[in-house]
């Protein structure tokens, strides 16, 4: 039953609030560790909930509860913004389970994983988040990869273009 204010008397004083704890407070870092950013071949998706342990096997031991995971794929066409839900096992044992959720829905489009090709020059390329810029070799082959700028995949690409016909010993 509520009570109801009486005319000439003061409310009923609710207990004072606390100031919350400046521990309470920290970095995200610490409490969730780095966002880690995993990249699928091609243009794979992921779902939420449980995971796939044999394809987590190799990754599966970097996370813990409640960090951060950026995932999109090779092609560009997945971006998905997701949290540890829970981790089960580790370095010594192996991966036993992984569930994983959405912090917000997935975005999609329409793009397609492009390949290199053979042009007969060597050639700047993009290849998604993974690989980053590529130099692809006049074969269509990939000569370099993981550059982080298209200033220096361009540098490296005029470089092995000078020094194509130039044997070492």
């Amino acid at each position: 039953m509520a009570t109801a204010a009486v005319p000439g008397k003061a409310a009923p004083a609710s207990p004072p609030k606390r100031p919350y704890d400046e521990r309470r407070l920290q970095l995200a870092s610490i409490s969730q560790g780095e966002i880690m950013s995993l990249t699928l071949p091609d243009a794979e998706e992921i779902t939420e909930g449980l995971q796939d342990c044999e394809r987590f096997l190799i990754v599966g031991p970097k996370l813990f509860m409640g960090q951060w995971l950026e995932v999109s794929n090779d092609a560009g066409s997945y971006y998905a913004l997701m949290r540890v839900e829970f981790v089960h096992g580790g370095r010594g044992q192996g991966l036993t389970a992984l569930s994983l959720r959405f912090i917000a829905p997935p975005s999609r489009s329409d793009r397609t994983a492009e390949t290199p090709s053979a042009t007969g020059q060597f050639y700047v390329f993009w290849g998604g988040n993974f690989r980053k810029f590529c130099v692809i070799a006049p074969n269509g082959m990939i000569r370099a990869e993981g550059i982080t700028t298209q200033a220096e995949a361009r540098n490296r690409c005029n470089e092995l273009q000078n020094n194509a016909g130039v044997f070492r010993k």
